[in-house]
C-alpha cells in the first residue's frame, strides 16, 4: 500500500506526514519504522523492502524521502510503484516537486495521495538567475530545488541546460582574467562569477562543462532524457 504525500508547502506536507505516521503507529505500535533517504539509502537493500514476498516477519512502514524526486528511483518509478502496489508493507513516498510522467506514475499507484501547494502565485515565481547562483554557491539541496522550482514554472529542460552551461563558462572565464575588461563579461556578472570562482578548480570547472555537453549530446542521441541527465548532474554538484 502506498501512501503519497506531495507538494510545496513544505510545513504542511511535513505535518500530514507526521499525522499519518502517528496514526499508524498508535494502531500497530509493534510496527516497525523505516525512514530512507539520500543520505542514508545505501544503507538498505529497496528491492527487498518493496518485495511482495513477505521477507520480514514485522509489517513494516517504510518512508521515502524525496527519493523519485532526486532521482535515486526515477529511471524504475513503474516497477517500483508496482512492487510497492502489491507489497505487505506500507509507504509512504514523501515528495516536494515533480515532473508530470512521475508524479502521475505515483499518483496511479497510491492508496491515497495529500498534496500541498503554496497559494501565494508571487512565492512560486521562478527566478532563471537562482538556478545559476545555486550552482554558483556548490549548494546541492539549493540547485535541486531551483531545478524543480524552474521545471514545475514551465520551464524547459533545453533552458535549464543552457544556463547551467553559461554559468560554469562564466565561472571559468572569471576565473582565469586579470579583470571584467579582459573577461569580456558585463561587470555584474563578472563579479558574481569571480566570487563564485573562489568555491571551485580550474580543472572541475572544465570537468563540469564537458558533462553537460554530454549530457545534451545523449539526450540528443535518445540515450537519456536531457531533465533526467541535468538531475543526475545536480546530484555530484
Amino acid at each position: 500500500m502506498i501512501y503519497f504525500v506531495y507538494g510545496d508547502e513544505f510545513n504542511k506536507t511535513r505535518e500530514k506526514l507526521n499525522s499519518l505516521v502517528s496514526n499508524m503507529v498508535s494502531k500497530k505500535p509493534n510496527i516497525s519504522l523505516i525512514k530512507i533517504n539520500e543520505e542514508n539509502i545505501k544503507d538498505h537493500d529497496i528491492l527487498n523492502l518493496v518485495s511482495e514476498q513477505g521477507l520480514f516477519e514485522k509489517e513494516m512502514v517504510i518512508i521515502f524521502y524525496s527519493l523519485f524526486g532526486g532521482g535515486f528511483l526515477k529511471e524504475d518509478t513503474k516497477e517500483y510503484i508496482s512492487l510497492m502496489k502489491k507489497s505487505k508493507n506500507t509507504f509512504i513516498v514523501f515528495e516536494g516537486l515533480l515532473d508530470k510522467k512521475t508524479l502521475d506514475l505515483i499518483k496511479k499507484g497510491a492508496e491515497e495521495t495529500f498534496e500541498f501547494f503554496i497559494k501565494n502565485k508571487a512565492l512560486k515565481v521562478f527566478n532563471p538567475f537562482a538556478l545559476g547562483d545555486a550552482l554558483g554557491e556548490k549548494n546541492k539541496k539549493l540547485l535541486w530545488v531551483s531545478y524543480y522550482k524552474a521545471l514545475s514554472s514551465g520551464s524547459a529542460a533545453e533552458e535549464l541546460h543552457g544556463m547551467l552551461f553559461w554559468q560554469i563558462k562564466s565561472i571559468l572565464i572569471a576565473k582565469l582574467a586579470k579583470d571584467a575588461t579582459e573577461s569580456g563579461l558585463k561587470p555584474f556578472v563578472y563579479g558574481k562569477a569571480k566570487r563564485f570562482a573562489s568555491k571551485f578548480k580550474e580543472e572541475d570547472l572544465r570537468k563540469l562543462g564537458t558533462e553537460l555537453v554530454q549530457i545534451y549530446d545523449e539526450a540528443r542521441r535518445g540515450v537519456t532524457e536531457l531533465s533526467v541527465g541535468l538531475e543526475k548532474f545536480i546530484l555530484k554538484i
